[in-house]
Order: C-alpha cells, then structure tokens, then sequence
C-alpha cells in the first residue's frame, strides 16, 4: 500500500510537470527586446548615473569648502580681537586701527561674500539625498534594464528610472534655487583660484544643439519635447508627452486618418529618452524642460492595422490590379486606397451627384463603377481611369429595383437585384439594356 502511494505522488508530480510545461508551451510570447534600442538606452542610463556621480562630488566639495570657509571667518575674527586689544594710542591719544585689523577685516567680507553668493547652498543635505536617489537608479539600472529581455521588460525599466530620475532633478533644482541660478540637467566646474572649485549653473554655458533642432542619422528619428511649468515633475512628464505625441503624427501620417489605440501603444513603448535638459527661471519659479526620445526608422508595428476617422463610414472595397485598391464611403465619396509600412493613404476620385444612397464599388482595367439606389431604384455610375471623369447615375431600368451589388469584368456590367432574385447584365461598352 505504501509503494502504491509513493507511486501515484510520482505519477501525480509528473502530470502536474506535463501540464505547466503545456501551459508555458501555450502562452503567447513577448516580442523580444531590440538589441540597438537596449544599448542605446543603457548607454544613456550610464552617461546619466556618471553625472549624478560628478554631482554628488560637487556638492561635497562644496559643503567641505563651506566648512572651511566659515571656520576662516571665525578664527580671523578671533585673531582681530586679539589685534585690537594690543593697538596703541597715537600722538593726539586716539586710538588708530592697525593696518592689519583693516586688511583682516576685507578679507572676512571678501570670504564672506563668496560664501555667500556662490556656496549658499546646503550642500551636504543635497549630496546625502541624491545618494539615496542614486542607490534605486544604481538598482533599477542593473536589475530592470540591464536584464531586460522583452520589449515590456526594457518599457517598464525605462518607465521607472525616468520616474526616479525626476527626484534627483528635483535636489538639483532646489540647490539652484537657493543660488539664484538657472539650473540644468548637468553642472560644470568654472576656472578657480587656490584650487578650490566653484560651481556655477547649467544655463551659464550653451544648452545642447538639440534643444533647438532634433538630430538626424540613418538610423533613428529624433523628437524633443518642451514644456514650463513651475511643478518640476509636470514640466518632465509634460515635455515626454510632447515629444511622444510628435512621434505619434509622424507615424499616423495622411491625418485625419489614424491608429487605433493598439498600435498607438506600440509607439509609445518603442520611444526612448536619450537625453534631457532643463533650465529654472528665479523670476517665475518656472522650469522648461526639454526631452531628447528616439525611435529606430525600421520600426514595424505588430499587424493587424486599424485605421479609422471621425464622421467616416467605409462601406464597400473593390481591387483591380490597373485600377488599384478603392473604397466608397456612405456619402457617396469613391478613394483611391494605397498602404505603406506606416499609414493609410486615401487620394479622393469622384464623388456621387444627387440624391442618391451608395450600396456597391466595382472597378476594372478602364473604369470604376458604383451601384445606387433611388426611390426602389437602381442606378449606375461610371469613372474613367482615362479622363478621370465620372457620368452621371444611369437608371438600370424599370421595375429592376434596389440593387445591392455589382462587377465588372472588362466586358459587361453585372447587378445583383435581390428583390426580384435575379442578376442583370449588360455590356460596358455599347447597348445600355441590362439583361436578366
């Protein structure tokens, strides 16, 4: 009894393996994640992660050299005191200040001055908060990006170090504030006396040429988006949306025709922020910033495609290989329909004249022909390729009645009458009587 046991857990175990590996089997996969699109981002992660590093040196450099500073005036001050208390009456029994005292004194304004127009931040308090910042990007970096193997993976790597990233822009733009200056994504050290750096703004040297027109190469295509608000984090995820939404008309072109939601979200997720600029204006207490994002130009959405536009309602196709691939909407409108890797593109021919309601599209090597119907009637219209000209609806005959569908083959001209059950016919070029 016990063997039988052990036996059926074995058996049990092994169909419990069978059918997760079934499952797993059945489950549909991710697209895996483009190798060009993950360097290109973990290149800009590492270019980002190097100049927080620079930052934080920065910023404890210059609390170091707030530190000495402050003691400098404390002890010259001191040693004033001490000066003072030895100065000596002159002959008129006035006491002089000595000429020490006075040159001590300059040099504490002089400290003082510096201390505080160019160190009046607290910078140690600065660089203890984008440490711990730096710590999650260090993670998010190595753990989510780094490993990403699917698209979704890389997106939502992407999604979180930008996030996390606004918190360290926040410390930067609050330094700045404290100094007065504008500010930027990245610091620079100016030309210093005695060894000692000072630290001035981003917006004192030349914002990057991307600001003012995107980049080109053979490879990608470029967007940057702006935006100013007074919330840092608004103008951030404001000046993506920008920049996202650009891509977006690029990639919906021949408006008002557009994607659907679906292939919208593809967009989204295939776009990657290479790069970000910001500059803080005291007078407004506003940010502008700017976001650089890319997209590889071979980009290909996952079929199928969806098109639609407002107020528009196709209601028949019909394909000839001469005349191409053409669609009548409910208004009577015939266009000419052509697909490229990104769009649809409708170039409108002619349009039906009169009070008279569309039903079917039918084309051949010479000519585009649509069904309609009128007062129980049916009606046919015909476009010439050749001189782009459309005749006005020709009635098909009494009592032929509503006709909802037609063909051509070169040669005649076929109707479908449903209410008498019947096809009609006749020759395209010549009689105009239709036959049953």
């Amino acid at each position: 009894m016990k063997y039988r046991c052990y036996l059926l857990l074995i058996v049990a175990a092994l169909a419990l393996g069978s059918a997760f590996q079934v499952i797993r089997a059945r489950a549909p996969s991710k697209p895996p994640v483009d190798p060009q699109t993950k360097k290109s981002y973990i290149e800009y992660c590492q270019s980002y992660l190097s100049g927080v590093d620079q930052q934080i040196h920065t910023w404890r450099m210059n609390g170091e050299l707030q530190i000495s500073l402050t003691a400098s005036v404390i002890l010259i001050g001191c040693l004033i005191g001490v000066l003072a208390a030895f100065a000596k009456p002159d002959a008129t029994g006035k006491m002089q200040p000595m000429r020490s005292v006075i040159i001590l004194g300059a040099l504490t304004s002089a400290i003082t001055g510096i201390n505080t127009t160019f160190l009046s931040g607290d910078y140690g308090q600065a660089a203890s908060e984008a440490i711990l910042v730096k710590s999650h990007l260090d993670r998010i970096y190595r753990i989510e990006v780094m490993n990403a193997k699917t698209e979704d993976d890389l997106n939502q790597g992407q999604k979180d170090f930008n996030e996390k990233s606004v918190a360290y822009d926040e410390i930067v733009h609050r330094v700045a504030r404290t100094q007065g200056h504008n500010v930027g994504g990245a610091l620079v050290i100016l030309p210093h006396f005695s060894c000692l750096p000072v630290v001035a703004a981003q917006a004192l040297t030349a914002p990057p040429k991307w600001t003012n027109a995107p980049p080109t190469d053979s490879r990608f295509l470029y967007f940057v988006g702006k935006s100013t608000d007074t919330s840092l984090a608004a103008a951030s995820s404001n000046a993506k949306l920008d920049a996202t939404n650009q891509a977006l008309r690029v990639f919906s072109t021949g408006e008002p025709y557009v994607f659907n939601e679906a292939w919208e979200k593809q967009i989204r997720g295939a776009l990657t922020v290479k790069d970000t600029y910001s500059t803080y204006d005291p007078a407004s207490s506003a940010t502008t910033y700017y976001t650089l994002m890319f997209i590889d130009k071979g980009f290909q959405p996952h079929w199928p495609f969806v098109y639609r536009q407002d107020n528009w309602f196709p209601i028949d196709l019909a394909y000839d290989p001469v005349a191409g691939l053409l669609v009548l909407d409910s208004s009577g409108k015939v266009f000419k329909v052509t697909i490229d890797e990104w769009s649809i593109h409708l170039k409108f021919l002619f349009q039906l004249q009169g009070p008279y309601t569309p039903s079917t599209i039918a084309a051949n090597n010479h000519s585009v022909l649509v069904s309609s119907n009128n007062m129980g009637r049916c009606f046919v219209s015909e476009y010439s390729l050749a001189s782009g000209k459309a005749s006005k609806p020709q009635p098909v005959g009494f009592g032929s009645g509503p006709c909802n569908g037609i063909a051509a083959d070169g040669q005649a001209i076929y109707l479908v009458l449903p209410i008498k059950h019947e096809i009609w016919y006749r020759p395209q070029s010549g009689a105009s009587i239709y036959h049953s």
